[in-house]
């Protein structure tokens, strides 16, 4: 998509994020890999918006194997884990609280230095071309 509005994708992605996190990781009720994955899709998607100028990849994995040298190796593996667990059909289990993942997330909630500064420049007719060409593949 060539026309979107980066920072206001990227404020929208970094919400997704803190409302996961704080709703279902943060809230002292039970934790299950799925929440742990709820909350990480904000955060990708944040990095994704920040670090490569264009909207996320839909399919999580794939953005994933981008983020290498944008998000810590160590997250990294073990979201991969948790995929793992979730395609055995284990994303409910309940879990406890991971240190390092939250002690991530909550570092990530506190910065916005490389939240784009940019204004969108898209035209609601250019929109509509975008939205047209995606959905009916014109």
């Amino acid at each position: 998509m060539k026309n979107f509005n980066s920072t206001a994708l990227y404020h929208h992605y970094k919400s997704m994020c803190r409302t996961n996190y704080l709703k279902y990781l943060k809230s002292g009720e039970l934790v299950t890999y799925k929440k742990y994955l709820y909350a990480y899709r904000g955060l990708v998607n944040t990095k994704w918006v920040a670090h490569k100028k264009t909207v996320p990849q839909i399919i999580f994995v794939n953005a994933l194997k981008e983020m290498k040298g944008i998000i810590p190796d160590s997250i990294l593996k073990k979201l991969y884990e948790i995929i793992k667990l979730k395609s055995r059909g284990r994303e409910k289990d309940i879990v406890q609280n991971m240190v390092l993942m939250d002690d991530y997330i909550e570092e990530f909630l506190k910065n916005d230095e490389d939240a784009p500064r940019e204004k969108s420049h898209a035209t609601l007719n250019d929109l509509n071309k975008e939205l047209r060409r995606v959905v009916l593949k014109r």
